[in-house]
């Protein structure tokens, strides 16, 4: 991995944090700046219509943003086999989009799965677990990708690349330990307190793509158990390329599907409705003369603001967490005075001022809401369609 992606804890204190020096009442909220809602099905009309990707990856090296152009031209880089322009150049010839639904369908009716297609899935299994600055996948995630390569390399062919296999090793020994074997290497890795981020995915890669199995219906039975993992990072990385999630767009709504819902505790209101596209949008209203009113325009945002909720919370002033979309800070009345609330600062700048006693408010208010079957059912699609967030 570049030495600008290391990896990167999203709640810590940090000197450099944004300070204020006041949080607002219980019943004030503030607004820096007027919001307007991402419309990203325009720019996704735009990018259709001038071939260029709307995502512009304001994070990546240069280095990387010449990966993510998907240039024909092969790497001579030692690492080129697991490069992204290198390995999205099959699944460009009959779309992404279209060739991970068409393998999930071969998953759902039990026909055949080739080598080659778990492949084109891995492949965006290593978008999904290296392409993100600011959170990572789970811990959950990183094992299921080490334990399908175990899984998958028991079948690997005899006589094989011992090129290879060396390179296998060397990545899973890269956290200091001398193992002599694959399986040992792999066994260490699981068991390690710390785990490196992102690149467990590439022996995967590397396996499907350019070596061989004994029998392709094993090699399937041995990954299905490992699907759930590889489906949810895949399509996180075809949503962090594509700006898009991978859904069936012939999917129909419904007419007896629940299509709206409403919570509320304490004044505070959150609202989610089903679009046409079968997506979500929300909106959350909050109390107050103001009374303030922001939208999560689709499930990123309300999947983003739904992290945030989880992971910060009552801690030192100056304790900072950063998203894609939001960022959030704790803040006191003075440098050394205790915590006493917490801000917020959504797209276009947009700031509101919590106290904590309306930040664990929030937190009830969505723990509730996703205890409604509408919303349940709902965001199980989603996840599934755009992947681990």
């Amino acid at each position: 991995m570049p030495e600008d992606l290391v990896s990167y804890n999203p709640l810590r204190v940090d000197g450099s944090a944004p300070r204020a020096t006041g949080v607002s009442t219980s019943d004030s909220f503030q607004m820096n700046e007027q919001h307007t809602m991402l419309d990203y099905k325009r720019e996704n009309a735009m990018s259709t219509a001038t071939e260029v990707q709307p995502r512009t990856f304001s994070w990546l090296t240069d280095g990387f943003r010449d990966l993510l152009s998907f240039q024909k031209t092969p790497s001579n880089d030692g690492d080129k086999a697991v490069s992204v322009s290198n390995a999205t150049q099959p699944i460009l010839e009959t779309g992404p989009t279209a060739a991970l639904l068409q393998m999930k369908k071969k998953k759902n009716t039990g026909a055949p799965i080739s080598q080659k297609e778990w492949a084109r899935l891995v492949q965006f299994v290593q978008m999904g677990a290296e392409f993100s600055p600011n959170r990572h996948i789970s811990r959950e995630s990183v094992v299921g990708i080490l334990q399908a390569f175990r899984a998958a390399y028991k079948l690997r062919k005899p006589g094989g690349d011992e090129g290879k296999a060396a390179y296998y090793l060397n990545k899973f020994n890269t956290m200091g330990q001398d193992e002599d074997t694959i399986e040992a290497a792999v066994e260490t890795h699981l068991a390690h307190a710390e785990w490196p981020v992102g690149n467990d995915a590439r022996p995967l890669v590397v396996f499907l793509r350019d070596d061989h199995v004994t029998d392709e219906a094993a090699l399937t039975a041995a990954l299905l158990p490992y699907w759930d993992t590889l489906w949810r990072v895949a399509a996180r990385g075809h949503f962090l390329v594509h700006n898009r999630p991978i859904r069936d767009d012939e999917r129909k709504l419904h007419a007896y599907e629940p299509a709206a819902a409403t919570f509320t505790r304490e004044s505070f209101v959150f609202s989610v409705i089903r679009c046409e596209d079968h997506d979500l949008t929300a909106l959350l209203t909050f109390p107050g003369s103001t009374a303030a009113m922001y939208p999560l325009a689709g499930y990123p945002d309300i999947c983003e603001f739904r992290v945030m909720l989880a992971a910060i919370g009552e801690a030192p002033v100056g304790t900072h967490w950063k998203g894609d979309r939001f960022t959030a800070y704790t803040v006191g009345r003075g440098l050394d005075a205790p915590a006493s609330g917490l801000h917020v600062q959504a797209k276009g700048g947009v700031t509101f001022c919590f106290t904590f006693d309306q930040w664990n408010i929030l937190r009830a208010l969505f723990a509730e809401a996703w205890e409604n079957p509408f919303l349940q059912s709902s965001w199980a699609v989603l996840t599934e369609e755009y992947g681990e967030l």
